[in-house]
């Protein structure tokens, strides 16, 4: 009902600035649909009754996230030209959408860039559960996250020694 996405909007803030609110609403289907994005970031997003944005809008995020290391950011940065595009029924993302690194850690959908970035700032395996949480949930990322270390490891000692 109506009453109930006015509450998930309040809860998550997406009621706040009316003025940056972009909104579709398709009663008879049962669709609604609401972004905020105050100064070309967006906020947030809900989407109900239809999410086919959904699977590009993550990785757009994502992939924003990713290229600034911002995962905690409370905003993305997000082409001012798609954010009109974030409630349209569309599968796939207008225009090209820029290829992430795959994914070592799923529980906590860290991917393989974000990974060496902080082992070549010399993160440690230690290092890299506390601040990413990777290796933290299942654990069967740990036998990469072992790998990616001691390859880092072994290229740091041959730059050192040559």
């Amino acid at each position: 009902p109506e009453s109930r996405l006015r509450e998930i909007d309040a809860l998550f803030g997406l009621d706040t600035d009316a003025a940056a609110a972009i909104v579709y609403a398709d009663p008879r289907r049962q669709i609604s649909k609401r972004a905020l994005a105050p100064d070309g970031k967006l906020i947030g997003i809900r989407l109900a009754g239809e999410t086919q944005a959904q699977s590009w809008l993550k990785e757009v995020m994502a992939a924003e996230a990713e290229e600034n290391d911002d995962a905690d950011a409370a905003s993305t940065a997000l082409d001012p030209a798609l954010i009109r595009w974030a409630v349209a029924p569309i599968g796939k993302r207008p225009g090209k959408l820029p290829q992430r690194s795959r994914i070592v850690c799923n529980c906590g959908d860290i991917s393989e860039a974000q990974i060496k970035a902080d082992l070549e700032s010399g993160a440690t395996l230690a290092v890299l559960q506390e601040k990413r949480k990777c290796g933290t949930f299942c654990g069967s990322c740990l036998p990469v996250l072992r790998q990616m270390v001691a390859s880092q490891t072994q290229r740091a000692t041959t730059e050192l020694l040559a």
